[in-house]
């Protein structure tokens, strides 16, 4: 997403991207985070510009255009002072699983075995009622940790975006 100042005399942007100088414009561009913790936004302007009402936004129409324009909403909600509606790309329990899954991977990347893992995110006493060989929380950690591990190879990126139905063509 690319946030650019309007140009207040012509109404033009003053981005300067065109398909010559699309290397220059990206080494000529610094990232700004608005916001904290779950509502922080990056965004990227160009160089001498600063987020201020005059901006306008330009937005690529590809799949992930939803995504795009509820990051815009945010962003002008943010700068509007105005409650910043949540971020729906991923449910509380998402997040919960997610942070169990990044613990679980430290966990094991320091060396823990799968039960100590278990023991810490869950409960010694929820950990010790079942045989651990057959027990749901020892499947549990393995598959928190095994995720962990593609999320860290480079999965993460599907967090970016919200699950999209697909649709078969008629």
């Amino acid at each position: 997403m690319l946030v650019a100042q309007r140009d207040t005399a012509c109404g033009r942007l003053t981005t300067g991207n065109t398909s010559q100088d699309t290397d220059h414009h990206l080494h000529a561009s610094s990232c700004v985070i608005v916001g904290a913790g779950r509502d922080a936004i990056t965004v990227m302007l160009p160089e001498g510009h600063r987020l201020d009402p005059s901006l306008c936004a330009l937005v690529r129409m590809d799949a992930h255009l939803p995504d795009r324009i509820e990051a815009l909403v945010r962003l002008w909600a943010h700068m509007q002072r105005a409650a910043v509606p949540p971020d729906r790309r991923i449910t509380l329990q998402q997040r919960r699983r997610l942070r169990h899954m990044f613990q679980a991977g430290d966990g094991r990347r320091a060396g823990a075995t799968y039960r100590e893992i278990a023991t810490s995110l869950f409960d010694k006493a929820r950990v010790a009622a079942a045989p651990w060989k057959t027990s749901s929380l020892r499947d549990t950690v393995i598959a928190l940790v095994e995720d962990a591990r593609r999320m860290i190879e480079g999965d993460y990126r599907k967090l970016l975006h919200r699950r999209r139905r697909h649709t078969s063509p008629r």
